[in-house]
């Protein structure tokens, strides 16, 4: 899939913050710099925690996620989870421990199923030429228009013949009304 079209799973993705410190209670002996990460893809979110299992148990690590403590089911052992159809009611703080160590991940990301993920560049390169063509546009009416009405100054006014015709026959339907005629309706609202 080519990266400029390929399927985002964020329209925009608000915030994505790791926490990169490595909190470690009592005797931790991790490396500090560790780091983990979160890939998005369609409607899923990847979180990798950075801590391996220990000499004693390779595969001790848990999920929690939020303040409640609350266990992640089917992620034990696993140092990579998969969120699938990740949704903002799964922001939040989520927490990978083995043994005495933990790692944080905040995670707040908008997705979308059907969004695609479009390159700076090409955008701003459309942009670009968009303008370029409707200033061609303007440019190509405004010369047009100039043209026309040159070609009009250059005409005649106007046909002689016209000029000498008779004036209309009066019709006695358009008569003006006679202010001064006593009918039988040419008084109403009048007051005296």
């Amino acid at each position: 899939m080519k990266p400029t079209m390929k399927k985002a799973a964020s329209l925009l993705a608000l915030f994505i913050a790791v926490c990169s410190d490595l909190v470690s209670s009592e005797g931790g002996d991790e490396d500090s710099t560790a780091q983990g990460s979160v890939d998005v893809s369609g409607t899923s979110v990847t979180l990798t925690c950075p801590l391996t299992g220990t000499v004693s148990d390779p595969g001790s690590t848990t999920w929690q996620y939020k303040e409640e403590e609350k266990k992640i089911p089917d992620t034990d052992g696993k140092t990579q989870i998969t969120l699938q159809t990740y949704n903002s009611t799964n922001n939040g703080l989520y927490k990978c421990s083995n043994g005495n160590d933990y790692y944080h991940f905040y995670v707040k990301v908008k997705v979308c199923e059907s969004c695609v993920e479009v390159e700076v560049v090409p955008m701003i390169g459309i942009i670009f030429a968009d303008l370029l063509v409707t200033a061609g546009v303007a440019i190509l009416v405004y010369y047009w228009a100039q043209n026309r009405k040159g070609a009009s100054a250059m005409a005649p006014a106007a046909r002689p013949g016209r000029q000498n015709r008779a004036p209309p026959v009066p019709n006695p339907d358009y008569e003006p009304i006679r202010t001064g005629n006593r009918e039988v309706y040419s008084g109403l609202n009048k007051r005296t």
